[in-house]
């Protein structure tokens, strides 16, 4: 029996919003959802209308979306998050585990135009979205621990014969207690939530039966290095935010917040560095038997397609800027993953400060999407960058405008 996967990446501009579905060839039944991200810069409209397109796409009231997956804490990838989760019944929430001091240096970048409630998502997330309505929050929030850069998971291998599809997710998880020990903002605020929280063991993985697998990667050496007395004031600072009885005082402690970490990091791409990057790909017992792109401006149809193409990999805003970076990332995923990609996604919007020349060419990916709004102030994507991967992949800019729909079919 075939199936049908959909890339879908959304035109929210400055920002990231990628859904996957798969579901029986020849069905109009979704059988497994996923969402990347979800949030903009370019106008809050945009990731609202996206997250309306797809919910009246899907149909049905509260269509299920089986897993949504949180790179990081910026307001360009989190924005739109709070409707995404009134629109959508979303079943499994994956996140990063980022210390405090971390998350709170996004805080400290967004100043006083962070939200009451993104300032709650990134102190405290896993009680913030356990804390949710019932009905709203999901059934189980899964964090995934930082990685060393060991390898990661063997390739998926499973036994059952293509024929015998089963849609569902099956995840490596480990104790919660024994990894998340002093990891503030990672643990039930209400012990009496019917939300479970669960942490996904060291290169472990997610499948979704026997046909797909999604293997994140939290990279430890992005997270950077603070000291204990920078932790400790971190968590002051943290403290006194809860503790703002009003909004001038939180607006006082955001000043205090913002000068604190400029102090401290000298430029804003010491803080940016912070990923979780997400590998999703069909079963090797499984062929490409049929693919079509459509991208920015264009249809790019494939009369042939390449049988061993399978995965997507998606960065978020991570980085790939040093040949160590690079090295550790191959090292986790293996070339047997990162050699079938159909698609990557790249990194920060196309930044060159994400990016080192010639990395296109070891990725060799068949497309490669840039999700960014080059009016925006970033001007993203990068010049160099767009060319360095437009010659070994089919570049598309997803902008506020044209979005891109990549459709394959295994068998």
């Amino acid at each position: 029996m075939a199936i049908d996967v959909d890339l879908l990446f959304h035109p929210v501009g400055q920002g990231l919003f990628a859904s996957g579905h798969i579901k029986r060839s020849g069905s109009n039944q979704t059988n497994f959802s996923w969402i990347y991200d979800c949030g903009s810069l370019s106008g809050g409209h945009l990731e609202i209308g996206g997250i309306n397109r797809l919910a009246a796409h899907m149909g049905g009231s509260r269509p299920p979306i089986d897993l949504l997956v949180i790179s990081h804490f910026d307001h360009d990838h989190i924005s739109g998050i709070p409707h995404l989760l009134t629109t959508f019944d979303v079943k499994q929430i994956l996140l990063p585990l980022v210390p405090l001091w971390s998350r709170l240096s996004v805080i400290a970048r967004l100043g006083h135009s962070v939200t009451a409630l993104e300032q709650a998502l990134i102190l405290d997330p896993v009680g913030t979205l356990s804390g949710l309505p019932e009905g709203v929050s999901p059934d189980e929030i899964v964090i995934v621990p930082a990685q060393d850069g060991s390898e990661g998971p063997p390739a998926l291998d499973p036994r059952e014969t293509p024929e015998d599809h089963d849609f569902t997710l099956h995840i490596d998880r480990n104790d919660l207690e024994e990894n998340s020990a002093g990891s503030f903002g990672y643990s039930l605020s209400d012990k009496d939530s019917s939300v479970q929280v669960s942490m996904l063991i060291k290169s472990g993985r997610l499948a979704v039966g026997n046909v797909w697998e999604f293997v994140p990667y939290n990279d430890a050496h992005s997270i950077g290095k603070a000291s204990p007395k920078f932790v400790q004031d971190a968590e002051i600072l943290a403290n006194f935010l809860y503790a703002a009885s009003s909004e001038r005082a939180r607006s006082q402690i955001l000043s205090l917040t913002k000068l604190h970490y400029e102090a401290h990091f000298k430029g804003s791409q010491a803080r940016n560095q912070l990923s979780l990057f997400l590998y999703g790909g069909a079963s090797p017992k499984l062929r490409r038997t049929g693919a079509a792109f459509n991208g920015w401006r264009n249809l790019y149809p494939s009369n042939c397609p390449k049988e061993d193409l399978r995965g997507v990999l998606y960065t978020g805003d991570g980085t790939l800027r040093t040949a160590k970076a690079w090295k550790q990332l191959h090292t986790f995923f293996g070339s047997q993953r990162l050699s079938q990609l159909t698609a990557i996604q790249v990194m920060h919007h196309g930044s060159r400060y994400n990016w080192r020349a010639g990395l296109a060419g070891k990725i060799a990916a068949e497309t490669a999407i840039f999700a960014a709004d080059p009016n925006f102030r970033h001007r993203h994507p990068h010049g160099e960058v767009w060319d360095d991967f437009a010659a070994s992949s089919t570049a598309i800019l997803v902008d506020t405008r044209f979005p891109c729909h990549l459709t394959q079919r295994f068998a």
